[in-house]
């Protein structure tokens, strides 16, 4: 079953997304900052990542440095702090798509 690690510091928002999420039938994870999505890193491989740009402990485009290109994981970038530098810089880090909060989950 694919599955799918949220990482952002607002816990609504890693709720909402895991909802979604799951009605789709996959698996989730969740993390409120670098450090736990690491730990999640470990436990389970994701096959995508969303992560926040601006996390309490750096940037969430820190997470492509931790997965092996090799790896298949597809990350997206979330933000509410959108420039076309964040974005620019996140896709060319690896990065799938890049999403400007608030989400339409539609």
């Amino acid at each position: 079953m694919p599955h799918v690690l949220i990482v952002d510091d607002d816990a609504a928002t890693r709720e909402a997304l895991a909802a979604v999420v799951s009605e789709d039938g996959l698996t989730t994870a969740q993390a409120g900052d670098l450090r736990e999505a690491r730990i999640q890193l470990v436990r389970q491989m994701p096959d995508v990542v969303f992560t926040d740009l601006k996390l309490p402990d750096g940037s969430g485009t820190d997470l492509f440095q931790d997965l092996d290109p090799r790896s298949g994981v597809e990350l997206v970038v979330i933000t509410g702090h959108a420039s076309v530098e964040t974005a620019v810089d996140a896709l060319k880090a690896g990065a799938i798509d890049y999403l400007v909060k608030p989400i339409n989950l539609q």
